[in-house]
C-alpha cells in the first residue's frame, strides 16, 4: 500500500481499505495483490490457511458519499463470498437488488456516537418487537412508528401483494402514531410498483432517484408535491410480498443513505417475521397462525424463525464489535 492509503478495522473480521485517487482497474490490482499475499502467509499451526473475500466500490462511479460506497463495497464483498470466497468483486447495478447485502450495519453507523446509539437502539427495539408474541397487527403498527421516528418522514405505507401479484395498500401510519385509512390516501403508485418489479430499494428526491439506480420520473410525485420518497421491497422466502414506502412534502427534507439502510433492515426483519408466522391471510389481514388456538408452526416456518434468530445474533455481535449495545 502507498503512504497515502488508509487501512482500518471496520468490525469483527472486516477491514476497509481507502485508496485515494485510484481507478477501478487499479483497485482490482490492489485487491488481487492483497488476496495473493494473504494466501502466501504460512502459520505455525499445521493445515491452517486464511483467505480473503474483497468487495470494491469506486468514487464517484459507484457512489458520491461514504455511506453509499461502504454499502456497495459490502454488496460486492457478499458476492465474492457467495461465488466461492478467496476472490474480489467490483460493485455493479445487478447488486442493487434486495438480498445482495451482508452487513446490516453498513451505512447505519455514522461515526457520531450519540446518533449511532440512537440508531442502534431503534433497530434493536424493532428486532425485539418483531420477535415478540404480541398481536401481529400491533407489531406492524409499532414497527411503522419506529420507521417514522428514525427517518423523520411524514407517513409510512405498507403494501402487500394480492394473489395475482398486484400491490395493495394494507396499512398506513402518520407522524405522531396516527393510523390512516388506506383508501383515503394518495401516493406515488409508480414508486412501489418499480421497487417490487425490479426488486431494488429506491430513494427519490424531487422525482430524481438520488441513491440507487436510474433516474425515475414520477408524475404522481409532482402532482402530490412530494419532495422525497423511499421504498424497499418486502421479501418472504425469495418471494416479493409487498413493500414499505415513506414520503414527505417538506422542501428541505432529504432522506439519507442511513435512512434507506435502516428501512432495508426493517423490511428484512418484517419479511422474515411474516414468513415465520405465515402472516398474510387469505383476506389480506395480518395474523399469527400459531398464537393461542392456532396451528403449530411448520418445519419451513421453524427454519425461517431459526434464520431470523441467527441473523439477529449476528447483528448483535457486530454491534458489540463496534462497541455499541442496547440499553
Amino acid at each position: 500500500m502507498r503512504s497515502e492509503d488508509i487501512a482500518g478495522r471496520y468490525g469483527g473480521e472486516e477491514f476497509v481499505y481507502v485508496l485515494p485517487g485510484t481507478l477501478p482497474a487499479q483497485a482490482r490490482t490492489v485487491a488481487e495483490k492483497i488476496r495473493r499475499a494473504t494466501n502466501e502467509l504460512r502459520y505455525s499451526v499445521p493445515g491452517l490457511s486464511v483467505t480473503l473475500s474483497l468487495g470494491i466500490a469506486s468514487f464517484p462511479l459507484h457512489g458520491r458519499d461514504a455511506a453509499t460506497l461502504l454499502k456497495r463495497a459490502d454488496q460486492a464483498l457478499y458476492r465474492s463470498k457467495v461465488e466461492g470466497r478467496d476472490r474480489y468483486a467490483v460493485w455493479d447495478d445487478s447488486l442493487d437488488r434486495v438480498g445482495w447485502r451482508a452487513d446490516p450495519l453498513a451505512g447505519i453507523l455514522t461515526g457520531n456516537l450519540a446518533r449511532d446509539h440512537r440508531n442502534v437502539q431503534i433497530l434493536l427495539e424493532t428486532i425485539d418487537l418483531v420477535r415478540s408474541a404480541a398481536d401481529f397487527s400491533s407489531v406492524v403498527a409499532r414497527a411503522m412508528d419506529y420507521i417514522l421516528e428514525f427517518t423523520g418522514a411524514a407517513r409510512v405505507l405498507l403494501f402487500q401483494t394480492d394473489p395475482t401479484g398486484a400491490l395493495e395498500l394494507a396499512n398506513a401510519r402518520l407522524r405522531g402514531g396516527v393510523t390512516a385509512e388506506p383508501m383515503d390516501l394518495k401516493y406515488s403508485r409508480s414508486v412501489p410498483d418499480t421497487a417490487v418489479q425490479e426488486r431494488r430499494s429506491m430513494c427519490i428526491i424531487d422525482s430524481a432517484d438520488g441513491l440507487s439506480g436510474p433516474i425515475v420520473r414520477s408524475t404522481s410525485m409532482d402532482s402530490l408535491r412530494l419532495k422525497t420518497v423511499m421504498c424497499v421491497p418486502l421479501e418472504m422466502r425469495e418471494e416479493c410480498v409487498g413493500a414499505i414506502y415513506v414520503d414527505d412534502k417538506i422542501a428541505n427534507k432529504e432522506f439519507k443513505q442511513e435512512d434507506l439502510v435502516f428501512l432495508e433492515a426493517i423490511a428484512k426483519q418484517l419479511g422474515m417475521a411474516i414468513a415465520s408466522r405465515e402472516a398474510v391471510s387469505s383476506s389480506g389481514a395480518f395474523r399469527a397462525p400459531w398464537s393461542e388456538g392456532g396451528p403449530p408452526p411448520s418445519r419451513a416456518h421453524r427454519a425461517e424463525m431459526d434464520a431470523l434468530r441467527l441473523e439477529n445474533e449476528r447483528l448483535r455481535q457486530k454491534l458489540a464489535d463496534h462497541g455499541l449495545e442496547a440499553d
